[in-house]
């Protein structure tokens, strides 16, 4: 059998797609699977692209004649810079509204929080939202849209989606400053200078003044009458 699909292959396949391998992880005959699409790579010459999720890494893994096959690309989530701002740039110069809007930084930040950077998340919001923005005859793509195709349509990923935006210390470090009022311990050390109290027994003892005196003058004093 082996041997007439593998010359069916050869004169009318370029190159087999086995899509959701993963799925090899959780059966029994998962190695068997492999062996025959292996064996029929090797009898018909044809390549063979196979196509799943990062649990399939663990399968293949398990033996250097599988780990030697699964060599190839890997698609993972993009981290937010450059590149993720240029991949959200052209697609969303793909509009089909009415209205076309211009992407914006505070868009591509908002699809990244919305996305953890997952390509699949951000096609199928910026799809979505469209598709929601023509229904309901806003026709126009902007952050109310994509909200509603988050909410509406990707709700079972919402757990799943955790990204970490990379924080600019210089803005944070200033409006940190800037919410945060001055202690009252600040105002105090600019009214009084920075003197300790053994400091001011020695001077009280050294010019025979009255303590309590120099303690005003140089510390806040609340005298209780007891």
């Amino acid at each position: 059998m082996i041997g007439t699909v593998s010359q069916v292959s050869l004169n009318h396949i370029g190159v087999l797609i086995v899509d959701e391998i993963q799925n090899v992880c959780f059966s029994k005959n998962g190695r068997n699977l492999v062996g025959m699409l292996t064996q029929l790579i090797n009898n018909s010459g044809i390549s063979i692209c196979m196509v799943g999720t990062p649990e399939s890494e663990v399968f293949f893994e398990q033996a250097m004649q599988l780990a030697r096959r699964s060599l190839g690309l890997r698609y993972e989530m993009m981290e937010y810079g450059e590149e993720f701002r240029n991949f959200c740039t052209v697609l969303c110069s793909y509009q089909y509204v009415k209205k076309g809007a211009m992407i914006t930084d505070g868009i591509i930040k908002w699809l990244y929080e919305h996305s953890a950077g997952n390509i699949s998340v951000v096609v199928t919001l910026i799809h979505d939202a469209q598709e929601i923005s023509i229904l309901n005859g806003r026709e126009l793509l902007d952050v109310t849209a994509l909200n509603e195709a988050y909410q509406k349509r990707l709700s079972m990923l919402h757990s799943f989606i955790h990204p970490s935006l990379p924080k600019e210390k210089s803005s944070a470090k200033s409006s940190k400053e800037a919410s945060v009022p001055p202690s009252k311990d600040a105002n105090l050390e600019s009214e009084y200078p920075r003197i300790s109290i053994s400091e001011l027994v020695e001077k009280s003892n050294l010019d025979k003044s009255d303590i309590v005196q120099l303690l005003k003058a140089n510390m806040p004093i609340e005298e209780v009458s007891v």
